[in-house]
């Protein structure tokens, strides 16, 4: 399918970009039969591309679930939810010593003493953040 829908240059630069930059050209098309034409070759291509990723890029791809961990444990945009309860300039300061001291957040706000660990696990609760349990990555 991809063979038989893929053999103008653009759509090779576009599905290779490592040939080189991408560049299109405008090609005028006449008559409503032939921009239908074109668009479904438009779609047709971006099918195809989708089918190219998802078989080259994505399948065989496992979770790391420890650095999935560290990540949301290190994630300071979830301190935002403490906004509310400690205020913006208490937030910005766990933020910023979170980042001057490269700690979790969680870290900061108890060595700043604006928290202890069981205030801030409940308060900062990123299943709850983000409207319900975490999403499995066993598919």
């Amino acid at each position: 399918m991809l063979e038989s829908s893929c053999t103008d240059i653009p759509c090779a630069v576009l599905l290779f970009p490592f040939l080189g930059p991408l560049k299109l050209r405008k090609v005028r098309v006449s008559g409503e039969g032939n921009r239908k034409f074109a668009r479904r070759k438009r779609v047709q291509l971006l099918a195809d591309s989708i089918i190219v990723f998802a078989k080259r890029c994505v399948r065989g791809i496992d979770v790391d679930r420890e650095q999935l961990t560290t990540n949301v444990e290190r994630s300071l945009l979830a301190v935002t939810a403490l906004d509310p309860i400690l205020g913006y300039d208490r937030v910005a300061q766990i933020m910023a010593a979170a980042l001057r001291d490269r700690v979790t957040p969680r870290a900061a706000a108890i060595s700043l003493g604006f928290l202890n660990g069981n205030e801030y696990g409940r308060l900062v609760d990123p299943a709850a953040l983000f409207g319900g349990p975490t999403p499995s990555c066993d598919r």
